[in-house]
């Protein structure tokens, strides 16, 4: 992500925001002038004896749950004494939609990253931390701007849903451990990684004797490993493999692709994401959890994108569409049905939305390989990958 940002020019703060694609410009629009410029200010604040204050306000769109905070509404108290109370964390500055601010202090325990996504489903959180770091949670996504440099994370809960839709046996304890993992320590610490997590019994995994940790029973689980962890992965190279049960079994694994994913899935922007792609194309049964260095995570199952891989059932469009026009309804259908690919072999669903009087010649490709799997006169047709456990 690029940043236009100049000190103290809020204007050109706003045009950041947008041309960063974290809020439109309509959203910026309706931003209340004293959220904005205090949004600003975190940004451009100077340094008190050599550091950095901690800082952090909230826009609270509309009234929310406030039984696990204290809040004050009407100190008498200058804003710059107001703000050196606030460390974003514990607390932070809560703005209406009329401009008009409260300071609210967090009770048990302050404020995790956990807490800033719940707050954050009524208006955007944003806090500083003493490194000067600007951390902004949205309800989907969280970003950073660090130095002149954007960079963003998915929400966990975004991720955990999209995964268990497609594979609704999965280890739901584990794959939330992962999850933690990657989004709130690897992604936040800019350490790029790939995880490979085995939804079936383990394969046969060969590692050097000083990367095998089969028995040391380090487990992904709980909050016990994960900052030795993230320490060791900042220092490694290759893939680290966790079990279905959530052990680590070993690490600095090479991921080498088949012929087959080589001719299928082409040359991504990185190597990381290449490989580990072509590796899950290979494996349905692992999932592939990419970081890059720069922070955005990427889960990849059957050589996809999972998360982009959004399942979407015909009837269920049918039922969407005859609602918003019932007086239609009859002449709305759908079409859904399973096909393998003949190019790369994974099983696709294939949902297809009619409407009559709609004459617009519409294509279905593969999700992985893109070849087409179908062409149709109808409204839209849909395609995502059937997971697979081989």
């Amino acid at each position: 992500m690029n940043t236009l940002f100049p000190p103290n020019v809020a204007k050109i703060f706003k045009n950041d925001l947008f041309e960063n694609k974290i809020f439109s410009k309509k959203e910026i629009e309706a931003f209340p002038e004293s959220f904005l410029n205090e949004f600003s200010l975190l940004a451009t604040s100077p340094r008190h004896e050599g550091r950095v204050a901690p800082y952090g306000i909230h826009l609270a769109r509309k009234p929310y749950d406030l039984t696990n905070f204290d809040v004050f509404s009407s100190l008498n108290i200058h804003p710059k004494s107001l703000r050196k109370l606030v460390d974003g964390r514990n607390a932070f500055l809560s703005f209406s939609p009329d401009g008009s601010q409260s300071l609210v202090i967090a009770k048990n325990g302050g404020m995790s990253d956990s807490k800033c996504f719940q707050i954050a489903k009524n208006g955007p959180y944003v806090y500083r931390d003493s490194f000067n770091v600007i951390h902004l949670f949205t309800k989907d996504f969280f970003f950073h701007l660090d130095g002149r440099q954007w960079s963003q994370t998915a929400n966990v809960s975004k991720f955990f849903k999209e995964i268990i839709k497609q594979i609704p046996s999965i280890n739901q304890i584990v794959l939330k451990s992962i999850l933690n993992l990657t989004c709130y320590r690897l992604s936040k610490q800019r350490v790029g990684a790939t995880l490979i997590y085995c939804l079936s019994e383990n394969a046969n995994y060969s590692f050097a004797d000083e990367m095998n940790f089969s028995s040391a029973e380090i487990s992904i689980v709980g909050n016990k490993w994960k900052s030795c962890l993230t320490s060791f992965l900042s220092q490694t190279d290759g893939a680290t493999v966790i079990s279905k049960d959530g052990f680590v079994i070993g690490a600095g694994f090479q991921l080498q692709p088949s012929q087959k994913a080589v001719e299928t899935i082409p040359q991504a922007e990185g190597t990381r994401h290449t490989s580990a792609r072509r590796y899950s194309f290979d494996h349905p049964n692992i999932l592939a959890f990419t970081i890059s260095a720069d922070g955005p995570i990427t889960v990849f199952s059957d050589g996809v994108n999972l998360v982009d891989n959004t399942p979407v059932i015909g009837k269920n469009l049918q039922i969407s569409y005859a609602k918003l026009a019932p007086a239609k309804r009859r002449d709305i259908s759908s079409q859904d049905y399973e096909v393998n690919c003949p190019k790369c072999g994974k099983k696709i669903y294939v949902a297809i939305l009619t409407i009559i009087g709609w004459k617009e010649k519409e294509t279905g490709d593969c999700p992985v390989c893109g070849h087409e799997l179908v062409s149709k006169m109808c409204f839209s047709i849909d395609t995502h990958v059937l997971k697979s456990m081989s």
